[in-house]
This record gives structure tokens, C-alpha cells and sequence, in this order.
């Protein structure tokens, strides 16, 4: 594995190719190494909502909850460490799709992330017993869309315009304290 620094701007945007290639390549390496994880943000909303990735998107979002890093061959990656605990990694793919996974611990009756915009604290029961979304002939987990996209998003049910887009604004009840 390579690190190389991110920014967004830098790779294709998950339309313009077939990201589903990299998402199942990473899924099925999460899958192999036993690493609970499960579609989130933007993908799932995308999958769910329009049955693609959202038009303009600029990465492939999943929630894990680990104690390794994962290692999927191929990728380039960078690592992100907030108070001493892995965050967030962050994946090049051979194709130049940025693939965001989120790292979330237990504390409590909740599941947190640490990140540049604060703390995600979300309740640990709707990650307990994850659901299954299918997408292009392949099963992915996620929690279940309609107790978790409200909660992450305001109004997850209208997209917004590629133009112009507040990720921030449009944030839910999970929104970052």
C-alpha cells in the first residue's frame, strides 16, 4: 500500500465509470477479513433513493467498525487518526475512485466517529442487526434506509442540484456535535 494525500477533486466521480466494480471488490475484502461493515451517506441514499450512485458524487461512503486496517490489494491508501484512533481511510482504486471508509467505536448505547467536523454519535441499535440493499446483482449491507437516511439527511427524499451542493446543510439528526 501507497499513502497519498486526498482531495476529492482529484478522482473520477463514482457516475462516470462503474464504481460498482469497486464497490463489491471492497465489500467482498471487508466480507473475507471479517469486518463488520455497511453502505453509508451518499451511496446508500443513491442506492436506495435512485438506484445508482448520485449524479456528481465524489466518493464510495461505508461505515466500518474495526480494530485492523483493512487491506485490499490493488489500492492505494491513506489513514486519518484523530485522538490516537483510526477515523477514516481512505482508498484509491486502480480506476481512480476514491472509496471513504468511515470508522465508528462503541461507547455506550452509541456507535461515534471523530472527524475535522466534530463527533457523529449514532445509536448503536440501528447498526446492530444490519439489513441487506441489493444493487446490481450483489447484496450490501447497510442499516435499515428508512430509519437511517432521515436521520442522516434532512430531506433525503428530493435530490439536490449537482450545482451548488451543502453536504453540511443537508445533514440529519446524525449531524456532527
Amino acid at each position: 500500500m501507497s499513502l497519498f494525500s486526498y482531495d476529492v477533486n482529484d478522482f473520477n466521480m463514482v457516475d462516470s465509470v462503474d464504481a460498482e466494480v469497486e464497490l463489491k471488490e471492497v465489500c467482498e475484502a471487508l466480507r473475507k477479513q471479517g469486518i463488520k461493515h455497511w453502505l453509508s451517506s451518499g451511496t446508500l441514499l443513491g442506492i436506495y433513493r435512485d438506484g445508482k450512485f448520485i449524479d456528481g458524487d465524489t466518493d464510495i461512503d461505508i461505515g466500518i467498525m474495526s480494530d485492523k486496517v483493512p487491506i485490499i490489494d490493488g489500492y492505494e491508501l491513506k489513514i486519518m487518526k484523530i485522538f490516537g484512533e483510526v477515523m477514516q481511510t481512505v482508498y484509491r482504486s486502480p480506476r481512480n475512485i476514491a472509496i471513504d471508509l468511515m470508522w465508528f467505536y462503541e461507547k455506550g448505547d452509541n456507535i461515534i466517529n471523530k472527524n475535522n467536523g466534530g463527533t457523529w454519535v449514532k445509536p448503536k441499535e440501528g447498526f446492530k442487526d444490519l439489513t441487506n440493499i441489493e444493487f446490481k446483482g450483489y447484496r450490501y449491507p447497510c442499516p435499515e434506509p428508512e430509519w437511517y437516511l432521515p436521520k442522516r439527511f434532512k430531506d433525503w427524499k428530493t435530490p439536490m442540484a449537482k450545482e451548488g451542493r451543502n453536504w453540511g446543510f443537508f445533514a440529519g439528526e446524525f449531524l456532527c456535535t
